[in-house]
């Protein structure tokens, strides 16, 4: 999963450049919810799992909230005809 992880991470600093590695980087973006959800199964005690399980599910709301209103405002000038 680490290895994966690492690979998503490759994808997205590929697709800063060039835009079509990007859809490869959203097809295994899951990788890192597996891999959050194994290191916080490992790392903590039963009571601060759920604390910690809880915490992810906020930061990732608050985290797709933001993205939500970064991608409403996006314009294209290849919809607008302007090359």
């Amino acid at each position: 999963m680490v290895n994966l992880a690492v690979i998503n991470f490759c994808f997205y600093l590929i697709s800063a450049y060039n835009w079509i590695f990007a859809r490869f980087a959203v097809y295994t973006s899951i990788y890192y919810i597996v891999l959050l959800t194994w290191i916080v199964m490992n790392s903590f005690k039963r009571k601060d799992k759920n604390i910690v399980y809880i915490m992810c599910i906020f930061l990732y709301i608050a985290y797709f909230w933001a993205v939500r209103y970064s991608i409403a405002g996006y314009t294209s000038y290849f919809l607008k005809g302007v090359f």
